[in-house]
This record gives C-alpha cells, structure tokens and sequence, in this order.
C-alpha cells in the first residue's frame, strides 16, 4: 500500500520559528539550466566510485525540473525515479546529481541508470551510462548539500543528444524501509513538491527497470531531485518566471494574500535568464478565476538586454481587482523569441478575495476546487494555514475552523486542532483556542469542523491567524498540490506552515496547500487604542480641465475604527496654496467607530495646475500626522499615459523629437512608480520660463507634447523632476 510522508529539514531561528534548511545556503542545490556552476574542484568523492580515468569538472549548464528543495518521499520497495529531460539544444552530457534519502548508511545497493528513449512512444531504447554504489551514505540532516550525490563522467563516456531529443535518467530500485528516526535499513526515493510532468516511478522485475513506457506511473505529487549535468553545444534561449508577487522585491514578506472586493492590487513578475543573452521579450499577467476563466491584466513588452544568469523584476502596468469574491490565481508567462524551454515560462500566486459584509459564512481558504490527495506525518507533527488580515480597518472574527481529512478506517477519531495568533511583523504568536474535535466516524474524505468557538477570536490590521491540525492518530489531511502553491512564494507571507505537536515551532511547507479553512466575518468589537484613516486615503484628485471662477468640491471621509478617540487638532495648507484650497472643519473630534465628512473645496480664477499636501494632525500618541496629497488643474492634461506598453526599470527623460521643432514637439519620460510630475522649460541661464507638465501620473512610459508658440526662437533646456529623480535635455526652437 502507497503511504506518503512529508519532511522538513529544520533549523532553529529566532523568535522560537523554525525553517527549512534555505536553497541559497547548500552550495549546488538551486541551479539552472545555463548558469555556470561554482567549485566543481570541490565535487565529493562518491562512495563506490570506481577507478578511472581523470574526471573533469561537471559542465556549465544544467538541465533541472525541481527548485532543490525535499518535500516528500515514497518508502515503496522494487521503484525505480524516473525522470525525462529534454534539451533545447544540442547537448553534451558530462555528469549526474540526484538525492536519495537514506537513513542508515546501510549496504542497501543503487543502480543510477541512463537511456536513450524512442521519441514517439516513450519507452527507453539504448542504456549509454551505468553505475552502481554498493550502498549509499546517510542523510545528513544538517546539510542539504551532503545528500546530494553527484557522479561524474570520464570525458570517453560522455553522451550527446540532439535538440529535443529526450533521454532520461533513473536510479533505484528504492529498497524501502523505516520511517525517518525509526531502527531499520533502506532508503527512498525523495521528491519535489510540486510537478511539471517530468517524472515517473518505474516498476524493477529482478532490479532492471521496465523499459516500456505503458508500464510506468506518472508522479504527479512532485518531481524527483535528478539532474542532468553538461554543456550545450550551441545557442541555448531560456527565460523562466521565478516568482509572482504584489509586495515589495527589495523586502521579503510584505506581499498580500487576502483582500476585498475592489481592492487594487499591483503584481510583479520575478524572471531570471537561464541560457543566452536576451534582448527582448514579454511579460504577460493574467488572472484565472475558480472556475479556471483567465483574464488578460497586461502584456508588457520588455526591450532591454537581460544578460545570462540576470533576474530582473517586471511589474504588472495596471493593477488588477475583482467585485466577484472567491480564489484567483494570477499567473505571469514570459515569451522570448526561440525560447527553447517551456516549462518554467509561467508562474502565480494565489488571491482570497473575500467580503465579510456580505458574506460572513464564507469559508477562507487557498485549495482550488480540487483536492488532489493527503499527507501523513510522523508523530509529533502537524499542518498549519495561515490567514493574514487584508489591512482594513475593521477587526474580523474568527466565527468557524474546519479541516479536510481522510480517515484510514471507518472509526471515531479525535483531532486536535488549534488556532494561533499571529503578530506579522514581530513574528510572535500565540495559542487561543484549542481542542479535539472528533470525526464522523465514517472513512472516506470528509471535512470536520469545530462546533463551538468562542465568540472572542478576532484579528486586526497587522496580525494573522494560524490554523492549526496535530497529527497524532491515522487521519491524513487532505491538501492541493496544484501550482501555484501558496507556501512557495518567498516574497510573500507563508501560508502554508508545517509544525511541531505543541505549537512550540512553524516553517514554511511547500507541499501543497492545505484543506484547512476559516470563516472571519467582520467583528463589531473595535480596536483597542485610538485609530484612524480617510478615504480617499493618498490622494484627493480634482482631475484636470477644471473650469476657472468655479467652485469644486469634495469629500473626505474620516474614519475613526478604534476603541479611543480621536481629535483632529489641526489642518495646515501651505500658504501659496491657501487662496486655491480650503477645508471645512479643520479641527474636529470623533469618538470610537465615529465618521466625519470634511468638505475641501477648490477655486482657481486663472488657469494653473496645483499640486500640494495637506498636514492633518491629532492628540494620539500612536497615530502619525497624516499627509494627504491634493491635486486640481483647470488646463487640459496633456500628457498620454502609458503611451507604449511595458513597465519601465527606472526613471528616464528622452530627448524631445523632432529636434529642431516648431512650434511642437513631444518629450517621452518613465516613471519607476506613481507620483507628482514636473517638467519644466528653462533659458540657458537657469531661469524658469514655462512649467510644461504639473500633475499626478501612474507608473509607465508617457509622452508630454510640448507648446512653445508663445517663446522666442532659441535654445531651452526641459526637465523632469519626480520621486527625487531629475534630468534636463537641450532642445532647439527654431521659427
């Protein structure tokens, strides 16, 4: 009988967490196909390694269908691991690296196996390389990079295949055995946790593999740990998508998992270059709904050089929300001219879009509508999801915990389950609530759900809530190993957590995620301390070609969602600013989960664009001075936005064209992220002679046409001032 097990290599870091042993920290464990390899003067020498001849240094490229990190294993005995590789382009192969989990250093023997295959049927032909350890080492718990075994080839055996011809390499049979940390000889077959295809378990009859590709079963739940080690011998173009995000690249954790209906969101694309330098190429995002509908958000066309080796982050131009609630996936696909390797083109994460206004019973969760299998556990182990507040300002209540199980046998089983709080940015959790709750008594899948909660669970801006189910008896939790997986994303929060019996520990798991939900309607309990924030919350925007002598107003909301008050002590407007703008009230006071409307007007009587900020401060000691941007124009907007597709790397002004002009003439700018712009038109000496362009733009590139029919002949200088970037260029007006 089939029984899964999942693993975490753990090591202790602060604050009483635990994670698995990083890609980045085993020195060959995360590589890609056309990155040059480090140290291969450093290659082990390998158990049972024969005698030969001179062995060279593994080659530059790597073909790898795994991200180099254990997740699970298969203790079954008489299996061969299977994996089919495919170059892109004519390839040498020079070497071996594949990671067996073995517990005991025992004498169990490896076969490490590779074939030719027929490329119509799949089946293996000619076997071009052999080797056999006598027995392999123990796994080393404390270093990924000693379970790795590598075996490099003699220059006279190495092995070459055409582009797209597939060979495959396999080492077993797998003898099976003990448990991790139980008595007992045998090894298994480790494997990655989520799969693009590539690998197979292939049944052994007196421990030679079945040649016959009908006889194998596909391993859906991950792909092996085997690569295959060499040097392309011409051309190779390769980009991947690494990771999608909507948090900030240079800050890990600050990404969004949940959120409301209309909530903008802007995603980001991670895309790392594996093989040639490449000079252009796309960027498409698109977001699928649970009914597996995709919707285009962008296509970013990207015409600069990403050199071998390079990632670069790519953000998604327009942001993307939904009224509809339920799970998206929003996925990015990057497209290069001859890219060779399709299988790490697209990547995703995941999006709970929820509204606990409407829909208080929802359950939260982040598996599609499919729960492809279960996970069982050692002893003293357990699975934890974690749900992160959205940001708003109310608090939400924790109102129902259930997860998905699989019993093994038609009895009463006790779960214990357990929710935790969590404080995101000190990473400091603790226990509230937990409690068995048994099953139905029935075998088969089935959702088991806490009956009774106490109605004093809530979570607010800043904190999550770990739901948690201890393994302790025969009951596997079901789980979704459909990429994209929640617990993958390392620019984002985890979600998905692996843990101790107790609680005492969590690391991120990547083996799927988790059939573990939560309901969390709003909480009519406010925060405790005094709290506030206005909608619009950045900028109140009057928008452009506003009529002179008129007045315009709007209004800004306060909103007062703490258990304190709150008192508006005063508003100040810049004093060039004061003839144009004015509030009503300017100082006011609100009491807990009170809500004010202030109306800001504004009046121009000659035609000028106006960019300011207004300073609202209050009595709390935890709450900011609030600064809120306004901006109001009664000329027409002459600039077009997003003039060209494509999200631009960093700010940058082009020269105008044409150049000499009259009396027109267009500047092109790029702007890195949202925010005030300014361009400006100078004389030679310095001295300001026309503001061209005063107002609030979104990222991306732009055109501004220019009017100089009202200047002199001459030579001017323009300049764009935006975020603390600033450029000026010549120009030449000629009548």
């Amino acid at each position: 009988m089939r029984k899964a097990i999942i693993f975490v290599l753990a090591g202790i870091i602060g604050l009483g967490l635990s994670m698995p042993v990083a890609a980045e920290e085993y020195p060959t464990a995360v590589i890609s196909p056309g990155l040059d390899e480090i140290a291969y003067d450093e290659v082990e020498e390998l158990i049972g390694q024969p005698a030969g001849p001179q062995r060279d240094p593994l080659g530059a490229d790597w073909i790898i269908y795994d991200d180099g990190n254990p997740r699970s294993l298969w203790p079954v005995a008489n299996l061969y691991s299977r994996v089919r590789f495919t170059p892109n382009a004519r390839f040498r192969l020079q070497g071996i690296r594949f990671a067996p989990l073995n517990q005991q250093d025992n004498g169990s023997p490896c076969n490490v196996y590779v074939y030719r295959e027929n490329q119509q049927n799949m089946n293996l032909t000619d076997r071009v390389f052999n080797f056999r350890y006598d027995r392999l080492p123990a796994w080393d718990p404390n270093s990924m990079a000693n379970n790795w075994r590598e075996i490099v080839f003699a220059e006279n055996q190495y092995v070459t295949f055409e582009a797209g011809e597939s060979f495959s390499i396999m080492y077993g049979p797998a003898p099976g055995g003990p448990y991790p940390g139980q008595a007992g000889s045998g090894w298994w077959n480790v494997f990655d946790g989520a799969g693009v295809g590539r690998s197979f378990r292939v049944a052994a009859v007196n421990n030679e593999p079945v040649l016959v590709h009908a006889n194998w079963l596909a391993n859906g739940d991950g792909d092996f740990l085997i690569r295959a080690n060499g040097s392309y011998m011409g051309g190779f173009v390769d980009l991947g998508v690494e990771e999608v995000f909507n948090g900030d690249p240079n800050r890990l954790t600050t990404g969004t998992w949940m959120m409301y209906p209309n909530t903008p969101q802007r995603f980001k694309a991670q895309i790392i270059n594996y093989g040639d330098n490449v000079d252009m190429y796309i960027v498409n995002f698109d977001a699928l709904n649970s009914d597996n509908q995709a919707t285009r958000i962008a296509e970013v066309v990207v015409e600069r050089r990403i050199a071998r080796g390079d990632t670069v982050v790519i953000e998604c131009p327009e942001n993307w929300s939904v009224r509809t609630t339920g799970n998206y996936r929003i996925f990015a696909e990057v497209q290069a001219p001859d890219d060779s390797n399709a299988d790490n083109n697209i990547a995703g994460v995941d999006q709970i879009v929820f509204d606990p206004r409407n829909e208080p019973d929802a359950w939260l969760g982040y598996v599609d509508n499919e729960l492809e299998g279960g996970s069982n556990w050692n002893e003293q182990s357990g699975w934890a999801a974690t749900f992160y507040h959205p940001g708003v300002d109310t608090a939400l209540q924790v109102a129902g915990f259930r997860v998905g199980v699989t019993p093994s046998r038609a009895q009463v089983y006790q779960l214990e389950m357990a929710l935790y709080l969590l404080d995101v940015a000190g990473l400091r959790f603790n226990l509230i609530w937990g409690g068995n709750v048994p099953t139905s008594g029935q075998d088969g899948d089935q959702w088991v759900e806490v009956p009774d909660l106490p109605d004093t669970l809530f979570f607010r801006a800043g904190e999550a809530i770990i739901a948690c189910y201890h393994y302790r008896n025969e009951v596997a939790i079901q789980n979704d190993n459909t990429a994209p997986i929640a617990g993958t994303n390392r620019h984002m929060p985890w979600a998905m957590l692996t843990t101790g019996d107790d609680g005492s520990r969590f690391g991120p798991n990547w083996t799927g995620d988790f059939a573990i939900q939560i309901q969390a309607p709003i909480s009519d309990r406010p925060s405790p301390g005094a709290w506030l924030r206005t909608e619009p919350d950045t900028l109140l925007d009057f928008g452009w070609n506003l009529e002179t002598n008129q007045d315009y107003i709007r209004e800004l909301l306060f909103i007062s969602y703490g258990a304190d008050s709150v008192y508006i002590t005063r508003t100040t407007i810049s004093q060039a600013m004061a003839d144009y703008f004015s509030v009503d009230p300017m100082t006011f006071g609100l009491g807990s989960l009170d809500t004010q409307v202030v109306r800001v007007t504004f009046h121009s009587p000659v035609q000028n664009s106006y960019s300011t900020s207004f300073l609202i401060r209050n009595t709390s000691r935890n709450i900011p001075s609030k600064i809120l941007r306004v901006f109001a124009a009664t000329l027409p907007n002459r600039v077009i936005e997003h003039s060209r597709p494509g999200a631009p790397s960093e700010w940058s002004l082009a020269q105008n064209h044409p150049n000499p002009f009259n009396p027109t003439t267009t500047v092109d700018f790029a702007m890195l992220k949202a925010g005030a712009a300014d361009i400006s038109i100078y004389d030679m000496a310095g001295r300001l002679i026309k503001e061209a362009y005063n107002g609030h733009l979104s990222a991306g590139f732009h055109s501004l046409e220019i009017d100089a029919s009202d200047l002199p002949a001459g030579v001017y200088m323009y300049k764009l001032t935006a975020d603390g970037f600033s450029s000026a260029k010549k120009m030449v007006l000629m009548k």
